[in-house]
């Protein structure tokens, strides 16, 4: 990840601090662990909290950054989960993605022009 990415990860991690209760509670159920003996992981991905500035930015980075073009949905999805994880993620990035569309297509947007 370039240096976008390792900003990201920094603000996910110092996010994760004040959350500690909720993260442990969130553990046995998501099956999250502490890799680093520190921060809160998915498998390999870093948690993010219920923090939807953090989530969009996360998305956006996968979504929206001129090296990703603008995927679609389930390709943004395989970008973010192996750096990034959280509960309601594919839900989150799919709202994201559909009012993004809906925003740049507009109402004076039309297939058929």
């Amino acid at each position: 990840m370039d240096s976008i990415g390792d900003n990201l990860d920094s603000k996910v991690k110092l996010a994760q601090y004040p959350e500690q209760s909720k993260l442990k509670q969130w553990a046995p159920v998501h099956n999250l662990s502490l890799l680093d003996s520190t921060h809160w992981y998915h498998r390999t991905a870093l948690v993010v909290v219920a923090d939807n500035d953090l989530r969009r930015g996360v998305t956006s980075l996968f979504h929206d950054h001129e090296t990703t073009g603008h995927t679609g949905i389930t390709k943004t999805l395989q970008l973010i989960s192996p750096y990034y994880w959280w509960p309601g993620m594919k839900i989150f990035v799919t709202e994201y993605i559909k009012v993004l569309c809906s925003w740049a297509l507009g109402p004076h947007f039309s297939f058929f022009s």
